[in-house]
Protein backbone atom coordinates (compact mmCIF):
# COMPACT_ATOMS: atom_id res chain seq x y z
CA UNK A 1 0.00 0.00 0.00
CA UNK A 2 1.65 3.17 -1.14
CA UNK A 3 0.56 5.23 1.81
CA UNK A 4 2.60 8.21 2.96
CA UNK A 5 1.56 7.66 6.55
CA UNK A 6 3.65 5.93 9.13
CA UNK A 7 2.48 4.40 12.34
CA UNK A 8 -0.13 1.75 12.75
CA UNK A 9 -3.54 2.66 14.15
CA UNK A 10 -4.89 0.79 17.16
CA UNK A 11 -8.70 0.66 17.02
CA UNK A 12 -10.61 -0.03 20.23
CA UNK A 13 -13.95 -1.45 19.12
CA UNK A 14 -16.81 -3.80 19.92
CA UNK A 15 -17.67 -6.61 17.56
CA UNK A 16 -21.05 -5.91 15.97
CA UNK A 17 -20.92 -2.15 16.62
CA UNK A 18 -22.02 -0.44 13.39
CA UNK A 19 -20.07 2.76 14.10
CA UNK A 20 -16.93 0.69 14.72
CA UNK A 21 -17.46 -1.26 11.50
CA UNK A 22 -17.84 2.00 9.52
CA UNK A 23 -14.57 3.36 10.93
CA UNK A 24 -12.72 0.09 10.17
CA UNK A 25 -14.18 -0.06 6.64
CA UNK A 26 -13.12 3.54 6.07
CA UNK A 27 -9.55 2.78 7.15
CA UNK A 28 -9.46 -0.32 4.91
CA UNK A 29 -10.70 1.81 2.00
CA UNK A 30 -7.90 4.33 2.63
CA UNK A 31 -5.23 1.63 2.97
CA UNK A 32 -4.51 2.39 6.62
CA UNK A 33 -2.67 -0.27 8.61
CA UNK A 34 -4.49 -0.99 11.85
CA UNK A 35 -5.01 -3.55 14.55
CA UNK A 36 -8.23 -3.96 16.47
CA UNK A 37 -8.73 -4.48 20.18
CA UNK A 38 -12.21 -5.69 21.11
CA UNK A 39 -13.08 -3.95 24.38
CA UNK A 40 -15.14 -6.97 25.43
CA UNK A 41 -12.59 -9.68 24.59
CA UNK A 42 -9.61 -7.78 26.01
CA UNK A 43 -10.94 -5.30 28.55
CA UNK A 44 -8.84 -2.25 29.32
CA UNK A 45 -7.20 -1.73 32.67
CA UNK A 46 -8.01 1.43 34.59
CA UNK A 47 -4.52 2.74 33.74
CA UNK A 48 -4.99 2.08 30.01
CA UNK A 49 -8.38 3.77 30.04
CA UNK A 50 -6.98 6.77 31.96
CA UNK A 51 -4.26 7.11 29.30
CA UNK A 52 -6.86 6.97 26.51
CA UNK A 53 -8.89 9.69 28.26
CA UNK A 54 -5.70 11.80 28.47
CA UNK A 55 -4.88 11.26 24.78
CA UNK A 56 -8.45 12.13 23.76
CA UNK A 57 -8.29 15.26 25.92
CA UNK A 58 -11.69 14.55 27.44
CA UNK A 59 -12.96 13.88 30.93
CA UNK A 60 -14.08 10.38 31.87
CA UNK A 61 -17.71 11.60 31.83
CA UNK A 62 -17.29 12.71 28.18
CA UNK A 63 -16.27 9.16 27.24
CA UNK A 64 -19.35 7.69 28.91
CA UNK A 65 -21.74 6.00 26.51
CA UNK A 66 -25.17 7.07 27.75
CA UNK A 67 -27.11 4.72 25.45
CA UNK A 68 -25.69 1.62 27.10
CA UNK A 69 -28.07 -0.51 29.17
CA UNK A 70 -25.72 -0.33 32.19
CA UNK A 71 -25.89 3.48 32.13
CA UNK A 72 -29.62 3.19 32.88
CA UNK A 73 -29.30 0.24 35.26
CA UNK A 74 -26.63 2.00 37.32
CA UNK A 75 -28.70 5.23 37.21
CA UNK A 76 -25.58 7.17 36.15
CA UNK A 77 -27.53 10.17 34.90
CA UNK A 78 -28.62 11.00 38.44
CA UNK A 79 -25.37 10.15 40.21
CA UNK A 80 -22.46 12.48 40.73
CA UNK A 81 -19.38 10.27 40.46
CA UNK A 82 -15.71 11.21 40.37
CA UNK A 83 -13.63 10.64 37.25
CA UNK A 84 -11.89 7.79 39.08
CA UNK A 85 -15.21 6.11 39.90
CA UNK A 86 -16.36 6.48 36.28
CA UNK A 87 -13.12 4.91 35.01
CA UNK A 88 -13.64 1.97 37.37
CA UNK A 89 -17.21 1.48 36.10
CA UNK A 90 -16.09 1.67 32.45
CA UNK A 91 -13.42 -0.96 33.12
CA UNK A 92 -16.02 -3.21 34.76
CA UNK A 93 -18.68 -2.51 32.09
CA UNK A 94 -16.90 -1.80 28.77
CA UNK A 95 -20.25 -1.06 27.09
CA UNK A 96 -20.10 2.27 28.90
CA UNK A 97 -17.12 3.34 26.76
CA UNK A 98 -17.88 5.37 23.64
CA UNK A 99 -16.32 3.76 20.59
CA UNK A 100 -14.53 3.38 18.28
CA UNK A 101 -11.41 4.93 19.74
CA UNK A 102 -8.49 5.17 17.33
CA UNK A 103 -4.92 5.78 18.50
CA UNK A 104 -1.90 6.47 16.33
CA UNK A 105 1.52 7.71 17.44
CA UNK A 106 0.33 9.20 20.71
CA UNK A 107 -2.77 10.84 19.20
CA UNK A 108 -6.31 9.63 19.72
CA UNK A 109 -9.75 10.32 18.30
CA UNK A 110 -13.23 9.15 19.10
CA UNK A 111 -14.14 8.14 15.55
CA UNK A 112 -17.90 8.54 15.57
CA UNK A 113 -17.75 10.12 12.09
CA UNK A 114 -15.42 9.45 9.11
CA UNK A 115 -13.86 12.93 9.28
CA UNK A 116 -12.47 12.02 12.72
CA UNK A 117 -10.71 9.04 11.13
CA UNK A 118 -9.41 11.38 8.42
CA UNK A 119 -8.01 13.81 11.04
CA UNK A 120 -6.04 11.01 12.65
CA UNK A 121 -4.67 9.38 9.50
CA UNK A 122 -3.71 12.65 7.85
CA UNK A 123 -1.50 13.63 10.75
CA UNK A 124 -1.49 16.39 13.35
CA UNK A 125 -4.02 19.14 12.98
CA UNK A 126 -2.43 22.58 13.47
Amino acid sequence: MGNAMSGRVTAYVRKGCKTCERALDYMKEKGVAFETVDLFQRPLTKEELAEIVRLLRVSPSELLRTRDRMYRELNLRDRCLSGEALLELMVEYPGLIKRPILIREGRAVLALRPEKVENLILGPVP
